[in-house]
């Protein structure tokens, strides 16, 4: 762990979101790591179940920043992009490692992980603590995803282990932390779209009303996605999930 980080391995525990926000709420200070073994109620966005078979990594970071709540637009794509380098290191090819919005990572187009991020803001707008979920498959992989999904053994054709790859992403979160200029998200917004899934392609997007296709433009000033519809007007879009059309899910298969 880097100097200064705690960290705290259960082999089976509920989630490790949910076992975080108790730490937070105990009044832990110092930066942890809850690692679990396997969960019984892993989330993912929405409240979405997320498969938690042993031997991948389940982990989440409670940490407490001291910034204001509407700072946090630039983090799910800070730890995107700690994810990818993680990625990379483990053995995967830089190439094959995209950041597909708003919060998930593929490996040769498939995905691979996950992130969750929960916080707590006082009453002065300044965020309380911050949990920042991640569950990436290293051995295993969901067969009935929604999106298709795949694992680092199937990729790079040998197992690696929670240690190492908790290991690894710890570090490479807390370089870009350390780094981080919460006034600039430019230089985030930058990096993330050199190496963003689907940018100038046409894509199912699919909000809490309505489902349609659009060209992927790239993000805003505030992490939204900026996409182009058929008659060429730009649109904005907050919240969605993003598929691949029925012709290009046609062409893979």
């Amino acid at each position: 762990m880097p100097h200064g980080v705690g960290a705290h391995f259960y082999p089976m525990c509920d989630s490790t979101n949910t076992v975080a926000a108790r730490y937070a709420e105990s009044g832990e200070t110092s930066p942890i790591w809850i690692v679990a073994g396997k969960q019984s109620g892993g989330r993912g966005r929405k409240g979405k179940t997320w498969v938690s078979e042993e031997g991948n990594l389940y982990a989440s970071l409670l940490f407490r920043p001291d910034i204001e709540a509407t700072a946090l637009g630039a983090l799910p794509f800070l730890m995107a992009l700690a994810v990818r380098d993680t990625l990379i290191e483990l053995g995967a090819l830089a190439n094959d490692v995209k950041c597909k919005w708003p919060n998930d990572i593929l490996l040769a187009g498939r995905k691979i992980c996950g992130i969750l991020i929960e916080s707590s803001s006082r009453s002065s707008g300044r965020l309380d603590h911050v949990i920042i979920g991640v569950g990436i498959n290293l051995l295993h992989s969901p067969a009935d995803a929604q999106f298709n999904a795949t694992s680092l053994l199937a990729s790079l054709g040998r197992p690696i282990s929670v240690q190492e790859a908790l290991g690894r992403l710890a570090n490479q979160l807390n370089q870009r932390l350390d780094a981080w200029d919460v006034e600039n998200f430019e230089p985030v917004r930058v990096e993330w779209t050199r190496c963003a899934w689907g940018l100038g392609q046409f894509r199912r997007i699919d909000t809490a009303k309505e489902s349609f296709e659009a060209k992927l433009v790239g993000l805003d000033t505030q992490g939204g996605l900026l996409v182009q519809m058929e008659d060429g007007t730009e649109r904005q879009i907050v919240a969605a999930d993003i598929f691949a059309t029925a012709a290009q899910s046609d062409k893979d298969s």
